[in-house]
Order: C-alpha cells, then sequence, then structure tokens
C-alpha cells in the first residue's frame, strides 16, 4: 500500500474529524480514504481520456472540501440503500 502525506489546515483536520465521527469511521484516515476512493471513481465513470491532469486533481479537491463541508451522506447509508435495492 502506498502512503500518502496530506497536509490540511487546522480547520479542515477538525472538519475530518467530526465528520468522521458523525459518520462512524473508526478515524479520519479511513473517513479521508473514502473521500478519495469516491473522487477517483467519480473521476474514472466521467470523460476521464478527454480531462488533464490538472482538472483531474481539482475535481479531487472539489470532493474533498466537498466531503470537509459535511456534504454526502454515511457510508452506512449508502450500503443499506444498495442492499435493498437487491
Amino acid at each position: 500500500m502506498y502512503t500518502l502525506t496530506l497536509s490540511l489546515t487546522d480547520e479542515q483536520r477538525e472538519r475530518a474529524e467530526s465528520q468522521a465521527r458523525e459518520r462512524g469511521y473508526a478515524s479520519p484516515d479511513e473517513y479521508l480514504h473514502d473521500v478519495v476512493t469516491d473522487a477517483l471513481d467519480e473521476a474514472e465513470q466521467s470523460d476521464v481520456d478527454e480531462r488533464t491532469d490538472d482538472e483531474i486533481l481539482e475535481s479531487l479537491k472539489t470532493s474533498l472540501r466537498q466531503a470537509l463541508r459535511g456534504e454526502g451522506r454515511p457510508i452506512e447509508e449508502l450500503w443499506k440503500e444498495l442492499e435493498d435495492g437487491d
């Protein structure tokens, strides 16, 4: 596994910690891991071939900012929705 160091402002760290707690994550690291995974999945589903690296990076940054603002929903809610849909 690759380790990436991400620098956050104090406010971003506090928001990540708060969101992780509210959404039932064991740690902010796990929460941010899912945020990045979701952003990467979204990037792959769009027309990545036509997007520049800068556009993809901006998309990842936007997704991280949205997650830190609390936009989105808990992973447990998503899993339940997927299970109920089967």
